[in-house]
């Protein structure tokens, strides 16, 4: 089992409850007994002078790299994959396995068998049709200010590439995501993140 966390977030952190449970450590294990499972970290940290740089192609193919490189050296490269996305790690999950699906069975076959071992996938939160919709005039005029007052600058090669292109992504991920057992978590009210007077 490998989870991804969002934006923002942190291989830990993102999947603590405020009690500091890690669930993943701490209560996955005692349901399914006979699995590793890990958490991958990226950089995707989108505000202030720290910021990735990173787009998503870098990112997807990083983890896919990395999980080849770790399942090659442990030893399991046959071993069966259930992925729990949450967020834009959903998106790079996408993106990676698609990237595996394309490569030759001679070329990279340890990241064809990633997407050959994928059995299901848990999307936490994804916005499978892009992060930048349904944003009032309200919404922008207060990002806006927000951004600007605070001089946080923002990658947008991250932060655009769901928007402008989650099309392009979702017709070459639906080639071959009906083979995946897949489970689709999302919110169906709003939550408050911010409250301003």
């Amino acid at each position: 089992i490998v989870a991804i966390h969002d934006l923002n977030g942190d291989r830990e952190a993102s999947f603590t409850a405020h009690n500091g449970v890690l669930w993943l450590r701490d209560l996955l294990p005692t349901v399914i007994t006979n699995a590793r499972i890990l958490s991958y970290g990226y950089d995707g940290h989108i505000w202030g002078q720290n910021r990735s740089l990173r787009t998503l192609d870098d990112l997807s193919a990083n983890f896919i790299t990395m999980l080849s490189d770790f399942r090659v050296h442990g030893l399991a490269e046959k071993r069966p994959l259930i992925f729990i996305a949450h967020g834009f790690g959903g998106i790079i999950l996408k993106n990676a396995l698609v990237y595996a699906y394309t490569t030759h069975a001679g070329h990279l076959p340890n990241y064809k068998a990633i997407e050959s071992s994928t059995f299901g996938i848990v999307y936490l939160g994804t916005p499978h049709k892009g992060m930048v919709q349904d944003v009032t005039d309200r919404d922008r005029l207060f990002f806006g200010n927000f951004i600007s007052i605070s001089s946080y600058q923002t990658n947008d090669k991250v932060l655009k590439y769901p928007g402008l292109h989650s099309e392009q992504l979702e017709a070459r991920y639906n080639s071959i995501g009906g083979k995946y057992h897949t489970i689709v978590c999302y919110a169906i009210y709003p939550a408050a993140v911010l409250s301003c007077r």
